[in-house]
Formats: structure tokens, C-alpha cells, sequence
């Protein structure tokens, strides 16, 4: 039967945007008081393998650029095999802007220059951070020069690897530093509401020309929401849409913020973009169970293997909301079957034309959804979002899955963004046996995000370039995986995908019963930050030339990768499986117990790292002015020794 549809109007935000702060960059250099001057740059990437030299440089991407220009970033257009330590990025200049040069300025035509992601350039030095190298990870970063701009491309060792990458997927963060106004407004499936009221941004003076802004929502989608448009009003008083993509805009959702964004990011400006256009009637098509969450808190039955067809986001509200929903709180409804069988929410085409929307955003606080089948067809499946604080917690997912192939960009399972909320985030969350088919499995961000289960989980990921992973964290609170954790992960339809990957925070995670089938190219992944891992049980095929048992990549803090009673398969003919730190003492691998009478994953663990002569011969390049430091190991704390321990840092290369 087909899936019956009401039309149902969504209404304008009647909360303006509040501005949280303007993003300028200036030189490192004295004194102070301009920004990156203006001008033409080229800007490439390659890869940094373990012997630390240089790969060939990708195929360059040209900008002209306005003083105090900002750089992002995306390295998806590299690859991560089992020789790639991290990603280095060159910015050359190649003319200047005619009265944009100064006396000393390190950016003359012709002059090329190392760039970092990861916040490396904004961070004070350590005194074991002399690796700076970049990773990839799911989504742009800001890039940027150490403080001092004493790390150059001529302290690399030569070039090795012959493949050259296209170029890497960039843009320039260009919002005019001026005063202006900011509004935001709703999509839904027939268009896009009224502007809420407007909010005006004032800036200091300052000499630069060009900027990013960070805002907050802090309101409440209604049911029909499909994402929303931010407009900055332009000299001529006319409103322009804000695009949300690298590159020139050619998709509907390459205009629309994630409905779960409660901290949007302004960067990019087009003088020409589409003027803002309110519909008619801003409706959207409205199935029974997006009217029941909208119109009821009690439990919500559906018909057992009902398949259910929406064309936007079904939202599990808080009740009370600020948008005259006069419902009482709906905590602890349950959405099932009548007999708890399976059920299917299957994504339909918008009249609007967007394919990013995700299916089910959570609001609410302690619902439980069993049974539920999410069939993406391209898009999200489960977003949280949290536009007060508070919202959005102790909600229950059991037997309950996700399926969504990856058409354009990555397809996520379960996110919690790290920009989902404005005071916390989405906390206390239990899923139970949940299956995940999608390009990145589970995504959890935000420093609020804790006390998140899984319980007995089957997940793998698929996706067309190195942004996918299984797991993607960018938390500081221990994730659990318990009761068994199957998985595995493709890449370019190769299993040589990555399994567990962390950036931004440090992040912890403890996993019981793993077992990965078809293999790994890398099984953790730790970008910039300490990545501290325990698998207790389970079993991992070793599969390939060198696969990567975990790659830290600029870690500034020590971690921990600690396997207890971890089985292991090889491949025939296969000899390791390797850790590769690009700094010294970092990464303390331990094996607590093991099979004496089977293969053991010790025997094939291999850890290559600097050695501490290394680090101060290289600190001592880098940092010249600097007294050199005398790194000592940190003792495995906390972990008692016996006759299957092993600690790898004594096999050092």
C-alpha cells in the first residue's frame, strides 16, 4: 500500500541567529596587524610515508585571494595504504595583489610554504611535537602555519611515491569583515520560509578584508524541516544565500545546513548567489507517524512490516517545544510494531530536490525504537540534536538497523555532531543489537557526548575514498562496544578500509569481542590527537602486504593500545601488522594475555617509531633556539606484567 501523505506547513524561525565570533587570521609575524596578504596561491597535498619523506606532490588548485584569507582543507583526495604516515600540504604563491607587500614578508611570489590541519599552527609547541603532519579525516579543516614558521618542505626527505592525486577538494574562507546582517530561514519540500528577524554583526577595526563567523540557532525544527538557509544581507540591501560546499554550488544541498547544526559556520561568500525567495506556502508532506510523534507522547504502534515512505526528516520532539506545541513532555514513549517485528522507514524522493536530509532526528529524552528498519538511499540515517540543553538524552535503539550506499558524499549511520548542540550534547545512549551498513557506520562528537553503549553490534562501512570508517570519534569520553563488535570496512571496493578513527579530541574506547572477517587497512586511526584503545577478546584476519594495526599520526599526548585475549588469523604469506607512530614514546602497545596454542597478534604486532636520538636530532633542526629535551618512556601503569605481556616499544625500528 502506498504511503498516504498531509501537507503541512512549516513556519518561519522567529528567533534571530546569534553570533558567537569572528574568525581573522594575521601573520605570525611582527607586528601583528595584517593579514594573509592578497594575491594568487596554488594549493597541493601529498602524501608522508614511514620513512618520512615526501610522496609527489597532487595536482595544484588556484585561488585568487583578498588579505586575511583563510584556508580549508579536505586530503580525501590521497590515499591511506600501509606505507602513509600522514599528509603534508604546500601553499605557493605565485603574485601578490599590486600594495599588499610589506617589509619581511615571508609570503613573496614564488615562495612555497608548509601547511598543517588539526590546529597543529594554533597550539603552543611540546616538546616531542616536532611531526606535524596532517591526516584525513571526514570533513575540512582549517589549515595553517606553525606559530613560528620554522617548520619547512626542505626538512623533508626526498620523494618516493610516484602516484599523483588530483587536486584536493578546498576553498577559502571569504566573508567580507565588514558590518553586515545575517538571518536564517527553513526548507521544506515546496521551499524555503520567510527570514527569521535579522541579527547584525559589527566588527573592530582591523586591516584584513575577508573572514568566517560562528553563529547559534538554538531553536526547535518542527515536523516538515528538511535543513535551513543562512542569507547575508549585501551593500545593496539584497539577501544572499550562504553555500555549505567547497567549490562552485550546483545541488540543492549544496546551499542547506544539517537540520542537526545548532553552530553554523559562515565561510564562504558568493556575490551572485540565489537572492532569497520565501514560498508561497513552505509545506512539506507529512506521513500518520510523522503526525502522530508531532500530535501525541504516548507510545506509538505501527503495523508489523510496515514500510513507510517519508520525504523528510521524521523527528522524535520534545515536548512543550518554543513553537506553540502545546503537547506535554513525551519522555518514555516507545515507537515498535504491534508484535515487535520488523518495520522499514524508507527515504522518497523531496519535491525539493535534497538527498542529504536525515531520516530520524532525535529531540527527545528517553524514547526506546525497536525494530526499525532505516533505508537511507544515499542519506543519514539517525541525527541528535540538542537546541536548548538538556534534550536529547537517554534514548534506546534496539534491533534496530541502517542501510544507506554512498551516492555523492559519505552516508553516516549515527551521528552525534560536535556542533549538535549548544551546551551539551546527545548523552546516555543505548544501542542493542543495531546492524549499520553506511560509509561512516558511527560518528560521535562534542565534549558533552558521554555514557554512549553499544551492545552486540554489526557494522561495516563502504565508501568511494578514505573519508569512510567504521567508527569516527571526535569526543574526549570513553565509547564502549560490548557483547561483540563485527566489522569491516571498504574502501574504493577494496577491504582495505579503516576501522576505528579519532580526531579533534582525545578520545578513549573499550571494546569487547571484536571480529573484523574480511580484514583491514587500518584498524585505529588516531589524527593529531591520543587515541587510547582496549580490545578485550575477539579475533581480527590479518589480511594484505603491511596492514596497519594503528597509525598515530601527530599525537601529542601518550596512548594507550592494550589487547587482551585478542586472537588472530594471517593470511599466508603474511608477516605483520604494524604500529607507526611518527613520534617517539607516544604509543604504548601491550599485550596482556594471549593463546600459547594459536597464532598470537603479538607475533605479528611490529612498532616502528623514531628513536629518541631522532626526536632531538630533529628538534634540534627545527627548533634551534630551543634547549633539547630528554624524552623517558612512561611505564606501563597500571597493568600488570606476566608471562603473556609484551610491551613492543623494545622492538623499535
Amino acid at each position: 500500500m502506498a504511503t498516504a501523505y498531509t501537507y503541512a506547513t512549516v513556519p518561519a524561525p522567529t528567533s534571530p541567529l546569534i553570533h558567537l565570533e569572528t574568525l581573522k587570521t594575521h601573520i605570525w609575524n611582527y607586528p601583528f596587524v595584517s593579514g594573509q596578504p592578497a594575491g594568487v596561491i596554488e594549493v597541493s597535498n601529498t602524501v608522508i610515508n614511514r620513512e618520512h619523506k615526501l610522496g609527489t606532490w597532487s595536482e595544484p588548485v588556484a585561488f585568487t585571494v583578498d588579505n586575511g584569507w583563510q584556508l580549508y582543507g579536505g586530503a580525501w583526495n590521497q590515499w591511506l595504504d600501509e606505507d602513509v604516515i600522514g599528509i603534508a600540504w604546500k601553499v605557493k604563491v605565485v603574485s601578490l595583489r599590486d600594495g599588499q607587500d610589506f617589509p619581511y614578508n615571508p609570503y613573496q611570489p614564488g615562495t612555497e610554504h608548509y601547511y598543517t590541519s588539526e590546529g597543529w599552527h594554533q597550539q603552543t609547541y611540546y616538546a616531542n611535537k616536532v611531526a606535524p603532519y596532517s591526516s584525513i579525516v571526514p570533513k575540512f579543516q582549517l589549515l595553517g602555519q606553525d606559530q613560528r614558521k620554522l617548520f619547512t618542505l626542505a626538512m623533508f626527505n626526498g620523494s618516493v611515491e610516484t602516484r599523483k592525486a588530483p587536486a584536493p577538494p578546498c576553498y577559502i574562507g571569504n566573508i567580507p569583515y565588514e558590518t553586515a546582517r545575517f538571518a536564517w530561514c527553513r526548507v521544506a519540500e515546496t521551499g524555503e520560509t520567510e527570514l527569521s528577524p535579522p541579527l547584525e554583526v559589527k566588527v573592530d577595526p582591523f586591516n584584513i578584508e575577508l573572514c568566517t563567523m560562528r553563529f547559534q540557532l538554538g531553536s526547535y525544527h518542527p515536523q516538515g524541516t528538511i535543513g535551513y538557509h543562512i542569507y547575508r544581507q549585501d551593500n545593496a540591501g539584497v539577501w544572499r544565500r550562504i553555500p555549505t560546499c567547497a567549490g562552485v554550488p550546483t545541488k540543492p544541498d549544496d546551499w542547506l545546513y544539517d537540520w542537526s547544526n545548532q553552530m553554523p559556520v559562515v565561510h564562504r561568500w558568493l556575490p551572485d548567489a540565489p537572492i532569497h525567495k520565501a514560498a508561497a506556502k513552505p509545506q512539506s508532506r507529512l506521513t500518520k507517524l510523522h503526525r502522530a510523534m508531532r500530535d501525541r507522547a504516548d507510545t506509538i504502534v505501527v503495523n508489523d512490516n510496515e514500510v513507510i515512505e517519508i520525504t523528510c526528516p521524521l523527528i522524535d520532539e520534545w515536548g512543550n517545544a518554543p513553537d506553540g506545541n502545546t503537547q506535554p513532555h513525551k519522555f518514555y514513549r516507545h515507537i515498535k510494531s504491534k508484535n515487535g517485528t520488523r518495520w522499514i522507514l524508507k527515504r522518497a524522493a523531496t519535491l525539493s530536490g535534497h538527498k542529504r536530509w536525515p531520516m530520524v532526528c532525535i529531540y527527545n529524552s528517553y524514547s526506546t525504537w525497536t525494530g526499525c528498519e532505516i533505508q537511507g538511499a544515499g542519506g543519514d540515517g539517525i541525527h541528535f540534536s540538542d537546541f536548548q540543553g538538556g534534550k536529547a538524552f537517554g534514548n534506546r535503539f534496539v534491533d534496530c538497523s541502517v542501510i544507506s550506499g554512498q551516492v555523492d558524499e559519505p552516508t553516516v549511520g549515527i551521528k552525534v555532531g560536535s556542533d549538535c548542540g549548544i551546551s551539551h550534547t546527545a548523552s546516555e545512549l543505548h544501542f542493542v543489537n543495531t546492524k549499520i551498513n553506511t560509509s561512516i557506520g558511527i560518528w560521535l562528537g562534542g565534549t558533552q557526548t558521554a555514557n554512549v553503549i553499544f551492545d552486540r553490534t554489526h557494522a561495516s562501512c563502504s565508501c568511494n575514498d578514505d573519508r569512510g570508517s567504521v567508527v569516527y570519534l571526535e569526543n574526549p569520553n570513553i565509547v564502549k562496544l560490548t557483547n561483540g563488535f563485527f566489522c569491516d570496512a571498504y574502501v574504493r571496493g577494496s577491504n582495505r578500509g579503516t576501522i576505528f578513527r579519532a580526531s579533534v579530541y582525545y578520545a578513549t574506547l573499550h571494546i569487547d569481542d571484536i571480529w573484523v572477517d574480511a580484514g583491514y587497512g587500518t584498524l585505529v586511526d588516531a589524527c593529531g590527537v591520543r587515541f587510547s584503545v582496549k580490545f578485550n577478546g575477539g579475533k581480527l584476519n590479518i589480511r594484505g602486504l603491511k596492514p596497519i594495526l594503528a597509525r598515530y599520526t601527530n599525537n601529542p599526548q601518550d596512548s594507550y593500545l592494550v589487547f587482551d585475549f585478542v586472537d588472530c588469523q594471517p593470511d599466508p604469506g603474511v608477516l605483520e601488522t604494524t604500529i607507526l607512530n611518527s613520534l617517539y614514546a607516544g604509543v604504548y602497545p601491550q599485550f596482556r594475555h594471549g593463546y600459547p596454542n594459536d597464532f598470537s597478534l603479538r607475533d605479528f604486532a611490529r612498532l616502528q617509531e623514531p628513536t629518541q636520538a631522532d626526536v632531538i636530532a630533529r628538534q634540534k633542526k627545527i627548533w634551534p633556539s630551543d634547549p633539547p629535551q630528554d624524552f623517558t618512556k612512561m611505564p606501563a601503569v597500571g597493568i600488570t606484567r606476566n608471562d603473556w605481556l609484551e610491551d613492543l616499544s623494545v622492538k623499535q625500528e
